[in-house]
């Protein structure tokens, strides 16, 4: 499935936000084009368990992916206070 937009055709070859691995469905948050990339960010929803936030940056060169990058982002809720942290044990 491809997005249907009425943008560029850089745009246009984005795959969908189909749901995968335990996530039961996705909302698109950003989409933004810059030359031959799309930066992407979405939160993925899970059926059972917290919902979580990844951003991509999709290269298009002649109407076809050629690469994607993918930022694992973090849980909605996060487990941190605004503006704290989680102290990593190492463990």
């Amino acid at each position: 499935m491809e997005l249907a937009l009425e943008t560029p055709a850089r745009l246009q070859a984005v795959p969908a936000l189909e749901p995968s691995g335990d996530a039961s469905d996705s909302d698109l948050l950003v989409l933004v084009a810059d030359r031959d990339r799309v930066f992407v960010t979405y939160e993925g929803h899970r059926a059972n368990g917290p919902s979580f936030r990844n951003t991509e940056i999709v290269t298009v060169r002649d109407d076809q992916i050629v690469e994607v990058e993918v930022y694992f982002g973090w849980s909605i809720q996060h487990e941190a206070k605004p503006g704290g942290f989680i102290q990593d044990n190492g463990g």
